[in-house]
């Protein structure tokens, strides 16, 4: 656990939650979350949040990825629109 970064634990859930702030006023993060199996601490999924350039524009999108049999499956890819306030 000494390894995670800034770990809230979810007793509810039974799960660590590891997020890691980003840039671009927190548009850019990501969130790893981590589960008990067999007394050892797995990483089970990570949510990434990014953005991408199409010309002169900028989109944000979040992909999340899912461990499956060992394996990254990514589980959503989502547009998120930017809000100007």
């Amino acid at each position: 656990m000494s390894q995670l970064y800034n770990p809230r634990p979810n007793q509810e859930k039974e799960e660590i939650e590891c997020f890691s702030p980003g840039g671009h006023s927190s548009m850019l993060h990501s969130t790893e979350v981590y589960v008990w199996e067999d007394e050892e601490l797995k990483l089970d999924r990570v949510t990434r949040q990014d953005y991408i350039r199409l010309g002169d524009l900028l989109e944000y999108v979040r992909v999340t990825a899912r461990i499956i049999d060992g394996k990254p499956t990514i589980e959503r890819i989502e547009h998120v629109p930017m809000v100007l306030k």
